[in-house]
């Protein structure tokens, strides 16, 4: 079983993807959610998530300096971006970033 740590600014799209993961049957033992890098990073003083799923553009921090940021104190080291950003620059970020995979918004409910 996952532990899974969602980030997104958008309250929506946070209640939508808990949904669809939980409806989905998905192998996660526990999900929390964080409305932007800061309230992710307080979370994860208690909660060490098997992976984090995050969007890239987020009031304070977006997504890469926390993907950045949680690597370097070591809390977590499997990501997946959600984005609605098709934007090479981002990719070559996330790249950069050696995150797991690169979703855009929508969602497409299979991925």
């Amino acid at each position: 079983m996952l532990n899974l740590m969602i980030v997104d600014d958008e309250p929506f799209m946070l209640k939508g993807l808990i949904n669809i993961i939980e409806k989905g049957q998905t192998p996660c033992s526990r999900i929390v959610s964080a409305h932007d890098g800061f309230d992710a990073l307080e979370k994860l003083e208690n909660f060490r998530p098997d992976l984090l799923i995050t969007d890239i553009q987020m009031p304070e921090m977006n997504g890469l300096e926390l993907i950045r940021k949680v690597r370097e104190r070591g809390l977590c080291d499997r990501f997946i971006i959600l984005t609605g950003y098709d934007d090479p620059a981002y990719l070559h970020q996330a790249i950069r970033c050696r995150v797991i995979d690169y979703l855009l918004k929508p969602i497409n409910k299979a991925e």
